[in-house]
């Protein structure tokens, strides 16, 4: 789920629908992804990783944007499927949940202003 953090994959879609090919406006889809929150990152279903990463893009105003982290830009994945793909990879060492990844999220949609320490349990599953 590192690299959904730094810059996974998706598909410019709109509301979850995650159309693969260029960048489309999402609407900010709020502070939670619907998903579990309790569930380990590298445990979810197919579906469960749509909706994760649908929910990023959203958050980043859709696939393929860029935003600023501090000094760092963050992107969001430029597809769906890529997003996806990403996501998969995750090892099962990796201990984060779905809340862990929220609040980085979350976290990164504010500026970083108050540090991204939500996402080192992230960052260091890869």
């Amino acid at each position: 789920m590192g690299a959904l953090v730094a810059c996974g994959g998706g598909s410019g879609g709109t509301g979850g629908t995650g159309y693969d090919g260029g960048i489309v406006s999402l609407p900010d889809a709020g502070a939670a992804s619907g998903v579990n929150e309790s569930t380990l990152l590298n445990s979810l279903t197919p579906s469960e990783l749509v909706a994760i990463c649908d929910w990023r893009a959203a958050r980043f105003g859709g696939y393929g944007r860029t935003l600023a982290c501090g000094n760092v830009q963050e992107s969001s994945s430029p597809s769906q499927s890529s997003c996806v793909a990403s996501a998969a990879q995750i090892p099962s060492s990796c201990g984060a949940t779905v809340l862990t990844f929220e609040s980085c999220v979350n976290a990164m949609i504010g500026g970083c202003s108050g540090g991204i320490a939500d996402c080192v349990d992230i960052v260091t599953c890869n």
